[in-house]
């Protein structure tokens, strides 16, 4: 960002707008509570999907609500991601759950591929097309 000039660490905030320097701080408070998450409770909990999709859902709340982001194509690829890392989460504790019918597994496998191949396209295209 221009107002951080050729600073070591520009790069962290060149993204965002000038009022939302703080966003970087957020990113890296929810990567921590994710990983807090999945390494503090037993593994197998049921609590590890419902919290992680928890915390994505606030962190697409927070996106949504103050656009931290310059471009609008970063925003989009945020949302979609944190939307991919909840819905994943979510169906991933259905896949391993016992009562889930065949049919149904494979119906929420689809879902896992659709929604995470959606997030790297979206991605992609605001690599290529900013």
């Amino acid at each position: 960002a221009e107002y951080m000039g050729n600073s070591g660490v520009s790069f962290l905030f060149a993204n965002y707008r000038r009022s939302a320097w703080w966003y970087e701080g957020a990113v890296g408070l929810r990567r921590v509570a994710i990983v807090a998450i999945c390494s503090l409770l037993p593994q197998g909990s049921a609590l590890i999907a419902p919290l992680v999709s928890l915390v994505a859902g606030l962190a697409v709340l927070c996106a949504a609500q103050t656009t931290p982001f310059a471009a609008s194509s970063v925003l989009l690829a945020e949302l979609a991601g944190l939307c991919g890392l909840g819905i994943s989460s979510f169906t991933l504790a259905l896949l391993k759950s016992e009562q889930v019918s065949t049919s149904v597994v494979s119906q929420l496998s689809g879902v896992f591929i659709v929604v995470n191949a959606n997030t790297l396209a979206l991605y992609l295209i605001g690599i290529v097309w900013p």
